[in-house]
């Protein structure tokens, strides 16, 4: 688990005081995705989706791109070293089928919008 850290900041002049106590907080990075899993899943489907890579710290939301059809369990369960996250992914039975963009957003920032094998879960039909 990560803890609170104080940020100090100091001139020539002395300690500069922060107006509000969260503009001084410092976040783990940008968070990186390696892996899905599972990649694929058929309409209807309900089932555990693991993502693996680095940052996964302080998670505030998954979302698929396009999310028609697609919803996850609003409560993602992060390892210890913030490098595993796991959570509940529904397939609506009549979701779109292909290809949707998988992205975990921290207070460090989103995964990379881009389509890559590392992000891409692909809907078929059952």
């Amino acid at each position: 688990a990560l803890a609170p850290y104080e940020l100090i900041l100091t001139t020539a002049t002395g300690r500069v005081a922060f107006a509000r106590a969260e503009v001084s907080r410092i976040y783990v990075g940008v968070p990186r995705l390696d892996s899905i899993s599972p990649i694929l899943s058929a309409q209807g489907a309900s089932f555990t989706l693991t993502l693996r890579g680095a940052n996964f710290q302080r998670v505030i939301a998954v979302t698929a791109t396009p999310p028609e059809g697609i919803s996850f369990d609003p409560s993602p369960v992060v390892d210890a070293g913030g490098t595993t996250v796991t959570l509940g992914m529904r397939v609506a039975p009549d979701a779109p089928l292909g290809a949707r963009v998988i992205q975990l957003r921290t207070q460090g920032g989103i995964t990379t919008p881009d389509v890559l094998p590392a992000n891409t879960f692909t809907v078929f039909p059952p």
